[in-house]
């Protein structure tokens, strides 16, 4: 009596469990670059909302200045600028030293906040010191 020996052959297992890994490799790739290219929009958007902000708010300050030329001081007052505004925060005459004004503007674009101080001659309206701050008080 033979003895037939049964051999199963496994032919393209390997083959098989390389494609499935390939593709679940490019998929995984492709994933995460559609999300890094997803985000990206709104860094970029954050961006230009911060600087529309900053414009905002040096726009108020150049109003403030013009007003103070002709003896207008304005405080807790809202500017609108097309459907923008900016808030001309409080203003300091004669502060730090005397024939200057500080002058304190904030505005907000899309949750990005810009505060700005700007210290101003009063002789020839020219800006002496413009600053970005945290926030608006007496350490900015």
């Amino acid at each position: 009596m033979k003895k037939v020996l049964l051999v199963k052959k496994q032919n393209g297992y390997i083959a098989l469990i390389s494609t499935i890994t390939l593709s679940f490799l490019i998929v995984s790739i492709v994933t995460t670059l559609g999300f890094s290219s997803f985000f990206s929009r709104f860094d970029i958007l954050d961006s230009e909302s911060k600087e529309k902000s900053y414009q905002l708010a040096l726009s108020c300050i150049n109003w403030a200045i013009l007003e103070s030329a002709y003896g207008n001081y304005y405080k807790n007052y809202e500017l609108s600028i097309d459907s923008d505004s900016c808030v001309i925060k409080d203003y300091q005459i004669n502060y730090p030293v005397s024939e200057q004004i500080t002058l304190f503007t904030q505005s907000v674009v899309n949750k990005s906040f810009t505060n700005l101080k700007a210290v101003v001659s009063l002789e020839d309206f020219s800006v002496i010191l413009l600053k970005e701050c945290a926030n608006i008080d007496e350490s900015c």
